[in-house]
């Protein structure tokens, strides 16, 4: 008990340990958001032979952004500083995020892009998008947006939550 009582006492004063956590478009376009759990060890320290850990619960809002914080006081005990979890968005194979809006570079053949193209896109959040173009309406540099199709935002539409756009860039292969 005695070396227990001889490891620093954090307060809510203490410098907040900083720490990154990382989500997926998927967890983030999650309409009910989603859980992650995270494990803290502290190192063992002079007066301390074994580290010590702690789970924390971070209920991830639809539509977080990149550098999104979520702070937890000191333990009650004084065992655990404060924390500050910071978000990292994982980079989509896909995808970029451009604030709320989501932008896919679709290469297309000329052959498509003259008679037309039926595309299907999945969507981070499970749903998958059909597209469908008409003839020589795509053209290099051409961009058609889905409104209402990108990320879940805090922002309320009368009809439910708002969504940013989805952004489908074009762009006209070359033949080899």
């Amino acid at each position: 008990q005695q070396q227990q009582q001889q490891h620093p006492k954090y307060t809510n004063k203490s410098k907040p340990h900083i720490q990154p956590f990382h989500c997926t478009l998927a967890e983030l376009s999650n309409i009910n958001g989603s859980t992650k759990k995270l494990k803290v060890a502290l190192p063992s320290s002079p007066s301390r032979t074994k580290s010590i850990e702690k789970i924390y619960t971070i209920n991830v809002q639809p539509g977080w952004k990149d550098g999104t914080k979520v702070k937890f006081k000191a333990s009650k005990d004084g065992s655990f500083p404060p924390i500050t979890f910071i978000l990292r968005e994982k980079k989509h194979k896909y995808f970029d995020r451009d604030g709320d809006d989501l932008i896919y570079r679709c290469n297309v053949t000329e052959k498509q892009a003259e008679r037309g193209a039926k595309l299907k896109i999945p969507l981070p959040d499970g749903e998958v998008l059909e597209i469908s173009t008409k003839p020589n309406e795509i053209m290099e540099g051409y961009e058609k947006k889905l409104v209402g199709k990108g990320m879940p935002t805090r922002r309320k539409r009368e009809n439910g939550l708002y969504r940013g756009d989805f952004l489908i860039a074009f762009r006209i292969r070359e033949k080899l």
